[in-house]
Parts: structure tokens; sequence; C-alpha cells
């Protein structure tokens, strides 16, 4: 019995018979791939599984305001804390500003806070701002005294007050650096306005009451209240 031999295709007949397929296919391949297209451009939101697209799919820098409901937006937790800022016009490192023996600068002028008991026979600088300054003494006997001082030329001091009998107790001076002048008078008691200035605009203003003792507390000696700015 005689066998056919079957030879294997050469590779000329090979790529022949791919051509060959590949014209009745192509046309139909093409055409699908045309439909697939068409309903590409047909997906939206609807089409879309809700929550379904991960923050990695999302293509960096394309979210905008547009995009974003804000009036959804939580608030940010840090945030909740300036509900409650009531002082923030304050100074930031001003935290209890009203128990502050120097509050510091408001708008370039210094302010201070004064509040001095001196024993009897003893002294005390109520305040130095400016190159001005105002000395408190207290005498044996409970007799406050006041003194203002200068490190500056020409300066002019006035003072503006009334003792414990209501009488007004006033003057002023022109002093140079170094030099004092008492601005008490000897009145045991007393509130008013004392004044430093130069030409040069350097001021010190301090309004003040004291007494030798009783009014502000039941020490002995004598105590000065009062603020100063300049």
């Amino acid at each position: 019995m005689r066998y056919l031999s079957i030879r294997r295709p050469s590779p000329a007949m090979l790529v022949a018979l791919v051509a060959l397929v590949s014209s009745f296919a192509g046309p139909a391949l093409a055409d699908q791939a045309v439909e697939v297209a068409k309903k590409a451009k047909l997906i939206n939101g609807s089409k879309i599984k809700t929550r379904s697209i991960g923050g990695s799919k999302l293509k960096n820098n394309t979210l905008t305001g547009k995009q974003v409901a804000e009036s959804k937006l939580g608030k940010v937790p840090k945030a909740t804390q300036a509900d409650t800022a009531t002082t923030a016009g304050s100074a930031a490192t001003a935290v209890t500003a009203g128990t502050a023996t120097t509050a510091g600068n408001v708008g370039g002028i210094q302010v201070q806070k004064i509040l001095a008991a001196v024993p009897l026979g003893g002294a005390a600088t109520l305040v130095s701002l400016n190159g001005f300054s105002l000395e408190a003494g207290c005498s044996a006997g409970g007799v406050p005294s006041l003194t203002a001082g200068t490190t500056r030329n020409s300066t002019e001091v006035q003072y503006a007050h009334t003792n414990g009998a209501n009488d007004p107790v006033g003057g002023r001076a022109s002093i140079n650096a170094g030099a004092t002048f008492d601005v008490a008078e000897a009145a045991d008691n007393g509130s008013g306005t004392f004044t430093w200035g130069t030409t040069d605009g350097n001021t010190l203003t301090v309004v003040l009451s004291y007494d030798a003792g009783g009014t502000f507390g039941t020490f002995t000696g004598c105590a000065f209240v009062g603020s100063a700015t300049g």
C-alpha cells in the first residue's frame, strides 16, 4: 500500500494563508473597533459605580473648585480653635495681659502698670522709661514722697494732683540730666498726673494714686498704684 507523504508548507505559503484570512476578517474587526469607540464616548457618571474610582486613578492637579462642593467640606480640626480666639487682635505673647506688670508696646508706646508697697523708711523705683524716672519713698513716720528724675537735658516736668485734704498740688520745672524734682510736696496721700517731656519727642506720663497706708492695704508703709505710658 502506498502512503501519501504530506510535506510541510513553505514559509511563503504560510504568509499567503495569513494574508488571505486577514483579508476576510479585517473588515469585521474594524467594524467592531468603531462600535467600541462609539460606545466609549457614551460613558458618563451614571455608568460608573459609586465610589469605585480611587484617588490614585485621578490625574494629579486636575480637580478645582468647580468640581468640589465647598459647602460640603468639613471644618479643618485646627480651625475650630479660631472660633474661640476672642483676643486675636492682641499681642501673640500677651496671654494674660490683664495681670502683666509690663504689657509691652502698643502702637510704639510702652505701657507699664505700677503697684508698689514701700515699707517705712524704704524706697522704690516706680517707673523708668525713655530716660525718665519716678522714685517713691516712705518716711519713718509713714509720709510718702515722689521724686522725678531724668537722664536727658532740658526735660520739662509737670505734676497736678490733689492731696488727702482735696487741696490742689501742682507745679513744673525744667531739669537737666541727673537732676531731680519733688512732685509730692509732702502730702500724706493724693492722686493725679505727672508728665515728662523733651523737645525731641521723648515723653512719659504717669497717672498715680498714693497713700500712707490703709486705703490700698493694712500694711505699715506707703502704697503707690497707677500706670505709666511713654
